[in-house]
Order: C-alpha cells, then structure tokens, then sequence
C-alpha cells in the first residue's frame, strides 16, 4: 500500500502533463479522507505525505475557480494510479470552464 506522499509523487507528472504552466502556477491539491462517506469536497480530512493511503481517499485538485476529486485507491502501483489520474484530469479540463472541449495529450 502506498503513503499519500509516494501517491502525490506517481500523479504529479500527470498534472504537469495535463495542465498548462499557468493552469499549474495557480493548482493546489491535497489528499482527503473522511469516516462519513460521502463527505463533500473541502470538507474532508487533510492526510499528511506519511499516511498510508485509506479506503475512500480522495485527490482534491483545485485551479482557476474549478474543483474536482479523483477517487485514490491505495492497492494501485504507481504507474496504474499515474494514468488513472490523468485520464481523470483530461475529463477535468475538458469539461471546465478554463478548458472547455479540449484533449489534451
């Protein structure tokens, strides 16, 4: 199982991928969890880099006024957890106001 550091380490080539550097400049993420599920986003548990990874973590990603959370399984590898999110980030950006219709590479 994966610690939330070792899980932000496999997905930030993805963001860095995906995103624009100005889109990147202005994007926070953190890792949440929350006992009550569905807990709504923002209103979840910071996990520290040293955390394993728990059932029903979730990636927040935070840019330009758009918000989403991506599902974090800890059972993943580093590259399958990799190309989760990104695949997930493209959805993101296409469908965000900032990035509307675009696929990006």
């Amino acid at each position: 199982m994966m610690t939330v550091g070792e899980f932000m380490d496999a997905v930030q080539p993805a963001l860095q991928e995906i995103l624009s550097p100005e889109e990147l400049a202005e994007t926070t993420t953190r890792v949440t969890w929350s006992a009550v599920a569905p807990t709504g986003l923002g209103r979840r548990r910071p996990m520290s880099d040293d955390e394993p990874l728990l059932p029903d973590a979730l990636l927040e990603v935070r840019t330009l006024g758009e918000h989403k959370g991506i599902w974090v399984d800890g059972a993943e590898t580093a590259a399958e957890a990799y190309e989760r999110v990104r695949s997930d980030l493209q959805d993101f950006v296409a469908e965000s106001k900032f990035g509307w219709g675009q696929l990006r590479p």
